[in-house]
């Protein structure tokens, strides 16, 4: 949603600063809180893999993200379009997480 919302906060250098910061709190409170939520997802024979691959999956998709957003902006896109396309996958993740199976 923070990342949706950011078209709503460039009308400063400050109000993106608050709104970069804001966002930055919440997607490392996500990283975190996921680890402990791994090692209820993973048997403890896989589990430093398990984590590794889902952290690595993350850590590409940090790397591919911002090309698919400046293809995007090239495409002729606005900013609150593609900040909702990038926010799209974050918000399928949040929803996948409701099909893990509970105990």
């Amino acid at each position: 949603a923070s990342v949706a919302a950011f078209p709503m906060f460039t009308g400063s250098l400050d109000s993106m600063l608050l709104a970069g910061g804001i966002a930055g709190f919440f997607l490392f409170a996500v990283i975190g809180g996921s680890i402990g939520l791994f090692a209820d997802s993973f048997p403890a024979a896989v589990l430093g893999s398990g984590v590794g691959v889902v952290l690595g999956t993350g850590r590409g998709g940090a790397v591919v993200g911002p090309g698919i957003g400046g293809l995007l902006f090239a495409a002729g896109m606005g900013l609150s379009s593609v900040a909702i396309i990038m926010a799209a996958g974050s918000f399928l993740a949040g929803i996948s997480l409701l099909f893990l199976p509970r105990e």
